[in-house]
């Protein structure tokens, strides 16, 4: 939150679910909405599982090797804005 910068993005990249899963997620959505209440663009990436429960801008891969051809679409997506 300190840079200058007027946007700050954080992609979050995850392979598995939060620890929090029996609690409905409480803790993992509080740090989610505090990024968002303070600005920061999130974006979600799941390995092999979806993460759209979680991020509203979210994509779900596969394989790893596809997560190069991703994060380089999800940075064109995001300098577009």
């Amino acid at each position: 939150l300190a840079t200058r910068e007027k946007r700050k993005v954080i992609i979050v990249i995850t392979d598995g679910e939060p620890d929090d899963a029996r609690n409905g997620y409480l803790p993992t959505r509080s740090i989610i909405q505090r990024c968002l209440d303070s600005g920061i663009e999130l974006v979600g990436i799941g390995v092999g599982m979806d993460v759209g429960h979680l991020f509203a801008r979210h994509i779900r891969i596969d394989d790893i090797a596809d997560l190069r051809r991703e994060l380089f679409s999800i940075s064109q997506a995001l300098l577009a804005v």
